[in-house]
């Protein structure tokens, strides 16, 4: 059947499969025939695909130069045989194939089919033996080691072989080399995809390839790329070949760019450092959003954490107040990527950003207060449920992860982790506060859902730990004897818990961490501890701030502890205002701790406002305190505005601070605007500041118009400022414009300064330029030295050619006299400030009078100022110069011949124009040269003749002027 019609028969084998499965040598036909027909078409196949290969990659001249690219078919067994005959075709030897890692690669991808009799391994050298140009590399590829660890025995060919009997080749990516064409570009791009533009853009290409690199920037640039394929190209970039996204920055387009900013698209950010624009753009959008937008983008987490740091470094390179938020935002990506939290780059990046440590340890606090709460709202009912319990334990298991990624990013910060037994202490404390009594031991054990043990063992099970555990936690008589019972009865029986260890500590010092002040006394009444017990008891005691703990375990002696260990209990209770505990350690029953140690208690104590243990301290009579203790005491004291506290050191009797040092402290408590500091020094009985001091403070808290600072000492009714003080501040006030100050000063009822005082204030603000300060003194009552401060002011603003200055002193309601009006124009005369003398003698009020502005034309005459000499012509009021002043100006002008003077003030006084023509002072160069070779007009006669000249031709009325220029062609 099979000869006649083998179709027929294999559809017949298919069809009655069932009466042929004993029929060993028929199924052993068919398949081979099944074989057959599935090898004759996969070659048809190749076939197709190595003629279309052949035509698409015609420009491409190098056939090694895009090897590299192949990899994109390894999963499609077909088509990477045609790709490696095209190769053949293109004449690469086979031996330079076996040199790249082609065939390397593709037993590495298809190596979990190894041990399959169809593998794609054996199917691609089957497909390639039946070409004859691929023959020789199928035999050579079956005799080189695949060199895959663990795998060496394998061939390329998938076949097994002894080890020796194979060849190992040295593999290396063949270098890419593309030819630059634009058709090659496109045949590329159809056939490979994204992995040819990233090869394309890490490639080096000169600029003379123009055509190829417009090619890559049109494909770049395309719409379709924007919202997956360039995102995924540039973080692909990044994280593999960062140091090409500068190239990659420069073939993307502004507008490009500007799309992908509307798209909040996170791969933008890694090109923030090669297009400096980009910043502002991404400046004014929402930081907020842009983030969000990035985590549920589909990018990976590492490429979203690497969008993130490119966003942070340009951030903080241009101070924005955002970096904090991308900074957060990096971290709460590594939470679900802890195997990066490890990475020396990227920890080195999170550290360029100044406040890392305390966002890191403001983020656990908030962690752990996230679990604390959950265990508050849990545990808010009458009694614990399983529920409950649940999502305590959910929370715990994320709380720990986290906190665990925060240890990494920071070994040296002390992150409180809570561990399992440690977990349901918590639980079980928050159980007792809301119960109370009702609180059901046995109930939250079974909640637990720890096994009992059955019986006695020498081992700690789980179930008695938790029992131990909530034991030394919980201090209440009934849980105690409850727990207790359950320990030294069946099925337990460990009547050695008190000295047992659990988890590295026994019961004693777990209740002295704890606090627990009555199993402390049961344990004791039962067995004494040793020194060494006592001494760690009282440590972990002290740092709990457990302080009824630490005051029972002294009670009797403190011989028992160290040295040490007194100290470092001594310094904690000081800090914590534990006087109790301080005279323990300092009473005189028992040798004094060292000086230092009694000077750190006080640094701590002061530190943390004990004023209690500070004067204690200070009060030792077996230990005096040195002066610069107390001194350096007494600074931090008012450093840290513990007021009370810097008081008591002034009030000392022995080793006070002394009045210099209390002098200085008044002055620094002026200069940082601690009134409260400052009324308590004044008011000192000893030592207080001196009045020289407090004058000297008073103007410069008036320099910088601290008017509370002032105001409180002007109102003293026992010891007011004196006058001099008063008015000294007023100056200095207004001289740098603090014009409540000022206000306050010039209106005080007891001591207000004089009217020549204010005259004195109002100058300073007039050189200061204080324009607000100065419109207050001008709306005071005038008075004779307001008067000349403001005379002052307008004089000084037309020196200094200030017109908006003086224009403002003008337009006062107490504006400047006539004298000073006058004096005003006469600089600006001298100045040649046109525009001020205009403003000055057009003034409604105080103009100069008509005779300061004849003289000023006259002055202006005098100065060859023609801009001045129609100013002071030009005016319509009373002050205009009179005809007769016109006519000296205009002979004055003649007699200096000034010419465009003498033309205007002619035409203003209503005289015929004077029609000149000038006569040159010098001859024309060739002939002066021809006379002087004659002998005729030398220098001097030279000079002598245009004098001649020049008079006959002087002033002449135009009648006379054309008659004589008629009679006398010579002179014309």
């Amino acid at each position: 059947m099979l000869q006649e019609d083998k179709t027929k028969a294999l559809n017949f084998y298919e069809e009655n499969k069932a009466l042929f499965k004993d029929c060993e040598e028929i199924n052993r036909q068919v398949a081979k025939e099944l074989a057959d027909i599935k090898l004759a078409g996969a070659v048809k196949s190749v076939e197709t695909y190595l003629a279309f290969f052949s035509e698409e990659l015609a420009q491409q001249k190098n056939a090694l130069g895009i090897s590299e690219l192949f990899k994109t078919e390894l999963y499609d067994v077909e088509k990477f045989a045609a790709l490696l005959l095209w190769l053949l075709q293109q004449g690469v030897s086979s031996r330079a194939i076996l040199r790249t890692n082609l065939l390397h690669d593709f037993l590495r991808y298809h190596l979990f089919t190894l041990d399959q009799e169809e593998s794609a391994i054996r199917q691609l050298y089957v497909l390639l033996a039946q070409f004859p140009e691929a023959k020789k590399l199928v035999v050579q590829a079956g005799k080189v080691s695949c060199d895959e660890r663990g795998f060496e025995s394998y061939s390329l060919d998938g076949a097994l072989h002894r080890e020796e009997e194979l060849l190992s080749v040295q593999v290396s990516a063949a270098p890419l080399d593309f030819t630059p064409t634009e058709e090659n570009f496109a045949a590329l791009s159809k056939l490979f995809g994204q992995p040819f533009l990233f090869a394309a853009v890490i490639t080096p290409t000169v600029p003379e390839n123009e055509n190829w690199l417009n090619a890559l920037k049109r494909s770049l640039n395309h719409e379709s790329m924007l919202t997956k394929e360039l995102p995924a190209l540039i973080n692909l970039i990044a994280v593999g070949q960062p140091a090409f996204l500068k190239e990659l920055a420069q073939l993307v387009e502004e507008s490009t760019v500007e799309q992908l900013i509307a798209l909040n698209s996170g791969s933008i950010l890694h090109l923030l450092p090669y297009k400096p624009a980009l910043f502002e753009q991404i400046k004014s959008v929402n930081v907020e959003k842009y983030i969000q937008q990035i985590n549920i983008s589909g990018a990976s987490g590492p490429d979203v954490i690497a969008q993130l740091l490119a966003m942070l470094a340009v951030l903080l390179k241009h101070h924005h107040p955002s970096v904090g938020q991308v900074f957060d935002a990096v971290i709460e990506k590594l939470f679900d990527h802890s195997h990066l939290a490890d990475d020396i780059e990227l920890m080195r990046q999170l550290k360029r950003y100044p406040g890392w440590a305390i966002h890191l340890a403001r983020r656990s606090a908030e962690l752990q207060q996230q679990l604390e709460e959950c265990i508050g709202k849990a545990t808010e009912q009458s009694s614990l449920t399983i529920e409950s319990y649940q999502l305590i334990e959910d929370t715990w298991f994320e709380v720990s992860r986290k906190l665990q990624t925060l240890t990494y990013l920071n070994s040296q910060a002390k992150f409180d982790f809570y561990d399992k037994y440690t977990l349901y202490i918590r639980i079980a404390q928050a159980c007792f506060k809301k119960q109370g009594s009702a609180f059901d031991i046995n109930a939250f054990i079974e909640l637990l859902s720890l096994q009992s043990p059955t019986q006695p063992s020498e081992d700690i099970s789980e179930y008695e730990r938790v029992l131990l555990e909530i034991l030394t936690a919980i201090d209440d008589e009934l849980i105690r004897n409850t727990i207790i019972d359950k320990l030294e009865a069946a099925p337990i029986q460990r009547h050695n818990w008190r000295v047992r260890e659990y988890g590295g500590e026994t019961a004693f010092l777990k209740a002295a961490r704890q606090g627990n002040l009555g199993l402390l006394t049961n344990i004791a009444e039962i067995k004494q501890q040793s020194k060494s017990v006592m001494n760690k008891a009282l440590l972990l005691a002290a740092e709990g701030g457990h302080w009824p703990v630490v005051n029972y375990l002294c009670a009797d002696t403190i011989k028992l502890f160290t040295r040490r260990t007194i100290c470092t209990v001594l310094i904690q209770a000081a800090e914590q205002g534990q006087l109790t505990a301080v005279q323990v350690f300092c009473n005189d029953d028992n040798p004094l701790p060292p000086k230092k140690i009694l000077e750190k208690a006080l640094q701590g104590a002061i530190t943390n406002n004990r004023i209690s243990v500070v004067r204690y301290l200070c009060q030792l009579t077996g230990n005096s305190l040195s002066k610069e203790v107390i001194e350096r005491g007494f600074r931090l004291a008012a450093k840290l505005e513990h007021w009370d506290l810097a008081e008591y050191f002034c009030s000392l009797s022995a080793n006070a601070p002394s009045q210099l040092q209390i002098e200085k402290m008044f002055e620094h408590a002026a200069e940082t605007n601690c009134l409260e500091l400052a009324k308590r020094l004044y008011r000192l009985e000893n030592n207080a500041p001196r009045q020289i001091v407090i004058e000297r403070v008073i103007n410069k808290m008036a320099r910088v118009g601290n008017l509370e600072f002032i105001s409180y000492f002007c109102g003293l009714e026992d010891n007011p400022l004196s006058r001099s003080v008063i008015e000294s501040a007023l100056i200095e006030a207004a001289a740098n414009g603090h014009l409540p100050l000022v206000k306050y000063l010039s209106n005080l009822e007891l001591n207000r300064p004089s009217p020549q005082v204010q005259g004195k204030a109002l100058q300073a603000s007039i050189k200061a330029g204080k324009q607000d300060v100065i419109a207050y003194f001008c709306s005071l009552p005038t008075n004779r030295f307001l008067q000349g401060a403001v005379d002052f002011g307008i004089l000084s603003a037309v020196k200094s050619q200030q017109a908006t200055a003086m224009q403002f002193f003008c337009n006062l309601s107490n504006p400047p006299s006539r004298q000073a009006i006058e004096n005003a124009l006469q600089v600006a005369i001298k100045l040649g400030d046109t525009l001020a003398a205009l403003y000055l003698c057009n003034l409604p009020t105080n103009a100069p009078s008509r005779r300061i502005v004849e003289q000023g034309l006259l002055s202006a005459v005098k100065g060859k100022q023609i801009a001045l000499v129609q100013v002071f012509c030009s005016l319509l009021s009373d002050n205009k110069p009179r005809k007769p002043v016109l006519e000296l100006a205009l002979r004055k002008a003649n007699t200096t011949e000034q010419i465009a003077i003498v033309d205007y003030l002619r035409e203003v006084l209503g005289k015929p124009i004077i029609i000149r023509r000038e006569v040159g002072t010098r001859l024309d160069g060739s002939l002066n040269r021809q006379l002087d070779s004659y002998g005729i007009f030398g220098h001097k006669q030279h000079r002598q003749a245009y004098r001649k000249l020049a008079k006959g031709s002087e002033e002449l009325a135009v009648k006379d002027r054309e008659h004589q220029l008629t009679e006398s062609p010579s002179i014309a």
